[in-house]
């Protein structure tokens, strides 16, 4: 029998491929310009725009932390440049990220995911932490977990610490009960490790790209475990001891 009382998952490509979501998100995001902003999206294209905002995230690293702001923070600036009130680049801006926002909740999960999430949820706390902005709770998933914690409420993106600290002390279980799932040996696994948690690695889109062609291998790692199907995690997970 298992010895895991709790586990938590990162979302992009843990529970569903991102490529495709942020694609669709960003084309949503420049079609809300167009409408909003005819003079910005008649001057600037939507590279240009991604182009802008990672060259303020380099003047600014912290907003790293809090994606949400950053975009919008990227957006306002480049909008009062080109000639906009700071007030009324704001609104824009804001009323822009609503719609990427809303796109961005529009995942197709992984095959078996949920089938999954209903059984472990049935045995174990479950809960989520995650870099980026997507929210569990406005996905037919949410009634699986008991928490989600975003790097934008505690100001420190994983491989910090602070997520998974929040995590252990969610119901005060020891960090060997818990487990934590992504597919991210540096944002995921390392941090797990080092705040005493057992980590399982999700290899499914690294699979994904070896069968396509275009990996050679799969990297090794240090979790307690790795796998490339959700339909094998359940009998994993209570194969820990």
């Amino acid at each position: 029998m298992s010895s895991i009382k709790q586990i938590t998952f990162d979302l992009d490509d843990t529970l569903w491929p991102v490529h495709t979501v942020i694609n669709n998100a960003e084309r949503a995001y420049f079609n809300a310009l167009q409408e909003l902003s005819p003079a910005l999206t008649q001057r600037y294209t939507v590279d240009e725009i991604r182009k802008h905002r990672w060259q303020l995230l380099k003047s600014q690293p912290d907003l790293s932390h809090n994606i949400s702001t950053w975009r919008i923070v990227a957006l306002s600036n480049i909008l009062t440049e080109i000639g906009y009130k700071a007030k009324e680049a704001q609104q824009i801006s804001q009323a822009a990220f609503d719609v990427f926002l809303a796109e961005r909740q529009k995942v197709e999960l992984f095959d078996h995911v949920d089938s999954c999430l209903a059984q472990l949820s049935e045995q174990y706390s479950l809960g989520v932490l995650t870099n980026g902005n997507a929210d569990v709770y406005k996905m037919p998933i949410a009634e699986h977990f008991d928490f989600a914690y975003r790097a934008e409420q505690y100001n420190e993106s994983k491989p910090g610490l602070a997520l998974f600290n929040a995590a252990l002390a969610y119901k005060n279980i020891p960090a060997a009960n818990c487990l934590h799932i992504g597919d991210c040996e540096t944002n995921d696994i390392a941090p797990a490790i080092a705040v005493g948690m057992r980590s399982a690695r999700a290899d499914i889109v690294a699979q994904q790209q070896v069968e396509l062609g275009k990996n050679e291998q799969i990297s090794p790692s240090k979790a307690d475990f790795t796998f490339t199907c959700w339909s094998k995690l359940l009998e994993e997970v209570e194969r820990l001891g």
